[in-house]
């Protein structure tokens, strides 16, 4: 990546630009994004939600919601606690009010990630940016379907922050609330062991197996049995080529690949992302920054290489994408980053609306959520390393003091804490 160096773009450059863009763009992106909320709570009805407002209906009279022949209830007894609340309200009443604990997840998010990296946005700043993640297609989509995964974003936010803030036990009992809800943020514990932060590990597993002894208990033996050996051991991987499913197994069977053969190349390609992602994230505390690209790195793999991604599951490369706007801001950034970047949030944003029309080798074009976090993990990676091998990626202001040189960046710099 050494000839990334000689293409950096500062910008400091464009801070005139931006100064009269961002107000105009919040303003302009805010008023969409309220449009876009106040047509969903007026004309949505929310499909997903549903299925969770009917599994909450069916444990309150007794019944199994893993054996309802209608649409499946897929997710861990666990997380019938989350929609808990909702089942016992009309269910016109419940959609709404799960629309909008959704957005609040979303602007919370965007927040909490805000305070993690101790780099605060101005409020136009703010507003612009929960705009742009409101108008992403995977969040639009998201809310339009009423599923969870917003409220899973926050959480997984929340564990972040509370890890920057050396809480560690707390940060992994709210890692282990967010895998009672879905399972699938275990793949983040690989984060914190590599930082060897065993109290959170600790933490988490203490609190996802106390949620699931609490659920058991409360909705039955009989019910969890169901999810643990016949539900989750028999949710399709592979063999998925429905348009909606961006993961690595959608794309292997667009392509026509055998079922058997695509698990194996699923798992070496995912097992290749993870450990390429353990040596690139360092086990000392970094600058938060930092941590967040390695930790975004995480959840982007979790996405590509999870067996099954729909498009609303990539509303959680809202970490990742702020990851790296937050590591670009006043900082002289390198093109090729700046490109892929760009790209990658086009690939991940767009929505094919008639997907039937592509057959054959056109098919492969659905994938572009997949080729979009594949250049996003390209950015991540590229980030990490550069840091490692301590290339250049300069702050503003140390960009100022050295105009005319490179050096290395004095974010490659071990961030000074302990645990």
């Amino acid at each position: 990546m050494a000839f990334c160096n000689d293409f950096v773009l500062k910008t400091s450059s464009l801070t005139p630009l931006t100064r009269y863009l961002i107000p105009g763009l919040s303003v302009i992106l805010s008023g969409l994004a309220v449009v876009t909320v106040v047509k969903i709570l007026l004309y949505f009805h929310l499909q997903d939600f549903a299925v969770y407002y009917r599994a909450v209906q069916d444990v309150l009279n007794g019944v199994n919601p893993y054996l309802v022949t209608q649409t499946p209830f897929i997710y861990p007894v666990s997380s019938l606690f989350i929609f808990l609340p909702f089942g016992i309200l009309p269910f016109s009443v419940a959609e709404r009010l799960w629309t909008l604990v959704s957005v609040l997840a979303l602007t919370g998010a965007v927040f909490v990630l805000t305070k993690a990296v101790r780099k605060p946005l101005s409020w136009l700043e703010y507003c612009l940016m929960v705009g742009v993640a409101m108008l992403n297609f995977p969040v639009k989509f998201t809310l339009g379907m009423g599923q969870v995964n917003l409220i899973l974003l926050f959480l997984l936010c929340i564990s972040f922050l509370l890890y920057q803030e050396k809480r560690l036990v707390p940060a992994g009992v709210v890692l282990g609330v967010a895998a009672a809800v879905k399972v699938t943020p275990v793949v983040l514990l690989l984060f914190f062991i590599r930082k060897q932060a065993w109290p959170t590990v600790l933490a988490f597993f203490g609190s996802f197996g106390l949620i699931s002894i609490i659920a058991l208990l409360g909705f039955g033996i009989e019910v969890s049995k169901q999810y643990w050996l016949q539900v989750l051991p028999t949710l399709p991987t592979v063999g998925n080529l429905a348009y909606y499913n961006q993961a690595l197994t959608g794309l292997l069977a667009r392509g026509g690949v055998v079922d058997d053969v695509a698990l194996v190349v699923n798992y070496v390609i995912a097992g290749g992302l993870l450990v390429l992602g353990l040596i690139g994230t360092k086990q000392q505390k970094q600058q938060p920054v930092h941590e967040l690209i390695e930790y975004g790195f995480f959840v982007t793999v979790l996405l590509i290489g999870g067996g099954l991604a729909w498009q609303h599951h990539m509303a959680l490369l809202t970490i990742p994408f702020f990851a790296i706007y937050y590591w670009l801001k006043d900082r002289s950034v390198l093109r090729c980053h700046l490109g892929a970047f760009f790209i990658a949030i086009v690939l991940i944003s767009v929505n094919i609306k008639n997907p039937d029309h592509y057959v054959g080798i056109s098919s492969l074009l659905l994938s572009h959520g997949l080729y979009g976090m594949a250049v996003l993990s390209f950015v991540l990676v590229s980030i990490m390393f550069c840091l490692t091998k301590g290339m250049t990626v300069l702050s503003s202001k140390e960009d100022s003091r050295s105009k005319h040189t490179v050096e290395h960046a004095t974010s490659d710099q071990t961030y000074q804490g302990s645990y």
